[in-house]
């Protein structure tokens, strides 16, 4: 039987992901398909079992300190408990579709995430406008990395209408 040589597949950073050096994206990459391939599927905890190793080309992509791990994960939940509040009734009238009842307006890059008051929000132009590139934004990243797939290729003409608007 002869035997397949194997395919080679670069692996790069997503950009915005706040990741640098390509040549450890193909490391980190080919890491996570060994794991991939040994485990028959790629999950997050077999990842983190790996990166405990302080020899894996993973462990430093974590926290290792559990005190300041522990404030992370706290400040991850605190974040899921936010985004997660939906307003349903705004003063005597029922919403039709309920909304989420704070977003986070980033100022900056370089900046912790803030959340602000859904009503207050759309009531004020510059913000309703930094909401509304925002939301443009995450419609162009969805658009990309799901323009491969043939079942959506009816979407793109209308996602592209909405993103030059």
């Amino acid at each position: 039987m002869a035997r397949e040589e194997p395919t080679l597949v670069k692996y790069v950073w997503k950009g915005g992901a706040g990741l640098k050096e390509d040549a450890k994206a193909q490391v980190v990459g080919e890491r996570l398909a060994t794991i991939e391939r040994k485990k028959g599927v790629l999950k997050a905890e077999f990842v983190v079992d790996d990166a405990r190793n302080e020899k894996s080309p993973l462990h430093s992509y974590f926290e290792w300190d559990d005190s300041a791990a522990a404030k992370q994960h706290r400040l991850h939940q605190a974040r899921h408990l936010i985004s997660h509040i939906h307003v349903k009734t705004v003063g005597n009238r029922d919403i039709q579709h309920p909304t989420r009842a704070f977003v986070n307006l980033r100022p900056g890059p370089e900046e912790d995430r803030q959340y602000e008051n859904i009503m207050s929000v759309m009531s004020d132009e510059m913000k309703r406008g930094r909401l509304l590139s925002r939301a443009k934004e995450e419609l162009s990243s969805w658009r990309s990395r799901y323009e491969d797939l043939n079942e959506f290729a009816n979407l793109f003409p209308v996602i592209d209408r909405v993103l030059r608007a």
